[in-house]
C-alpha cells in the first residue's frame, strides 16, 4: 500500500467527522472510502487541488453529499443491508456435521 495523499486524507477524515459515514453500515466502509476518492478524483479534481494550496472548499460537502446519493443507491441495488448482523433466519440451515473440533 502506497500511502495516501493529504488532500485525499482531508476529504475522508471530512466525510467522517462531518456525518456521513454514520449511516453507512461498518462492512461497507472501505468501499465508501475507495468510491468517495475515485468521485471525487474524477469528478472534482479541482477540489482536490484546492486542498493542496488552501482551507477546505464549501464544495466539497456537496460534492460528498452527491457521491452519497449514488453510494446509497448502489448499495441498494446489491441487496446490502444497513445493518450488518441482519438475517433471515428462513435462508440459514441446520448444521450438517455433528463433530467437535478438538480444544488446545
Amino acid at each position: 500500500n502506497s500511502p495516501m495523499a493529504v488532500e485525499e486524507q482531508v476529504v475522508v477524515i471530512y466525510a467522517g467527522t462531518k456525518g456521513h459515514l454514520d449511516d453507512v453500515a461498518v462492512a461497507d466502509v472501505k468501499r465508501f472510502e475507495s468510491e468517495l476518492l475515485e468521485y471525487v478524483r474524477g469528478r472534482h479534481g479541482s477540489l482536490l487541488n484546492e486542498l493542496k494550496t488552501s482551507a477546505i472548499p464549501g464544495e466539497l460537502d456537496d460534492a460528498i453529499v452527491a457521491f452519497k446519493e449514488q453510494f446509497a443507491a448502489s448499495a441498494g441495488a446489491a441487496g446490502r443491508s444497513a445493518d450488518p448482523t441482519a438475517t433471515d433466519a428462513d435462508e440459514m440451515a441446520a448444521a450438517k456435521s455433528q463433530k467437535t473440533l478438538a480444544t488446545e
